[in-house]
């Protein structure tokens, strides 16, 4: 079996403007998850797809491969992270599996990476996505009306069943079945459970400043 490791790590950011370059303990944040993924024996082939000449150079000076600029119409905010899989996937054919891994997820570890890949390849699955176990339960989410009143989100409010939700850290797909459907969710997708650290996405200035606060006082995660 052959897998193709895919980090996505555009220049834009609409949130946190520059976020894959911003130094995150010492070094670029989309650092954290290169090195993770080259790390990984899973992996065969690393391909980081990028519209930014910075993050290509400092990806290279890591040890990925950086073969081509992303387009302009990938690299938008509307682009999904799906059709940047199929177009890198589209250049490199021949692989059985591919992995995506955003470099937003700067916590994810290589160990993770490797479970994530045996799981998959020793189920029946079509596909695997992490996902993060949610501390709220079901009959505690609301809607929030225009008057300000509140409502439940369900009508049973005796729901107790734990409650995932994607964390954006792994995606695990057999390439000839994804680049048909271009999704990663089916009947046979497979969660893969992370807990609330290393799920830790890096969306905002806040999100940065508290990773920045957690590798401070632990160190990595690895």
């Amino acid at each position: 079996m052959s897998l193709l490791g895919v980090i996505t790590a555009r220049g834009g950011s609409k949130r946190l403007p520059q976020k894959n370059k911003l130094d995150l303990g010492g070094k670029p944040l989309v650092a954290w998850t290169i090195e993770a993924a080259l790390a990984a024996k899973c992996i065969d082939k690393l391909i980081v797809s990028t519209d930014d000449i910075d993050i290509a150079e400092i990806a290279v000076n890591l040890g990925a491969e950086v073969p081509y600029l992303r387009s302009k119409e990938l690299s938008t905010d509307l682009a999904s992270s799906a059709e940047t899989l199929a177009d890198v996937i589209s250049k490199f054919p021949g692989y059985e599996h591919t992995i995506l891994l955003q470099p937003t997820s700067p916590l994810r570890t290589t160990t993770q990476i490797e479970e994530a890949y045996r799981s998959f390849v020793s189920s029946n699955a079509e596909n695997l996505v992490s996902v993060t176990k949610l501390h709220q339960k079901i009959s505690w989410l609301l809607e929030l009306e225009s008057d300000s009143h509140i409502y439940p989100l369900f009508d049973n409010s005796d729901i107790d069943k734990p409650v995932f939700a994607y964390n954006g850290a792994i995606y695990i797909v057999h390439t000839t079945n994804f680049m048909k459907t271009k999704s990663f969710l089916s009947s046979k997708t497979l969660g893969f459970v992370m807990d609330s650290i290393t799920s830790m996405d890096i969306d905002t200035k806040e999100d940065m400043d508290f990773c920045r606060a957690l590798i401070s006082l632990n160190g990595t995660s690895e």
